[in-house]
């Protein structure tokens, strides 16, 4: 077996330049205050159903008080993190920030995710401010229903990948094989 030489083993070791701290503090803020709002809008959704199904709400009042729910959610959910980000990557430096985003730009479940939610609140804007013609607060609405649809979707995608595998299957994935099979 050959061994590298010294100019090759100088490549391997060659960590590339981290983005600039700037870019690395925006995205780990954008990650967070978008989970802050899904979570929101979610919480308060499911929290305002029944109460709004229990004071005979139905049809079309529903829609919009639960489009309410999810607006007040998210605004709540994205404020509450946005606070404890900044306390937690004061902590950490720019060093914390530039590994966080750097997880983040690396995990292909997270691409996904950030995917359908941004697609679907692009949507839910198009549908708030054009197709139900209610301007800025439609608009607002519609991004934080569609934060949220996103997290749906990416659930539902999960399970459908996941019929049929075995319970091993599904922890460690489809294509792993058990160490030791039994012939």
């Amino acid at each position: 077996m050959a061994t590298p030489s010294k100019q090759e083993e100088e490549d391997l070791l060659d960590v590339p330049e981290p983005i600039p701290h700037a870019r690395a503090v925006s995205e780990v803020y954008l990650h967070t205050m978008t989970r802050g709002a899904q979570a929101g809008s979610i919480l308060f959704t499911l929290l305002a159903l029944p109460v709004c199904l229990r004071k005979g709400m139905r049809g079309g009042i529903l829609v919009r008080r639960l489009g309410q729910a999810s607006l007040i959610g998210s605004a709540a959910g994205g404020g509450l993190l946005a606070v404890g980000t900044y306390r937690k990557l004061a902590a950490s430096g720019a060093w914390g920030a530039y590994d966080r985003a750097y997880r983040l730009r690396n995990n292909d479940g997270q691409i996904v995710l950030d995917t359908l939610s941004y697609t679907s609140a692009a949507v839910g804007l198009f549908v708030g401010t054009v197709l139900l013609n209610k301007g800025l607060y439609g608009g607002l609405v519609g991004v934080s229903s569609g934060l949220s649809m996103g997290v749906i979707e990416y659930g539902a995608m999960k399970m459908y990948q996941n019929a049929g595998l075995t319970t091993y299957e599904k922890i460690l994935g489809s294509d792993s094989k058990p160490k030791h099979e039994v012939k």
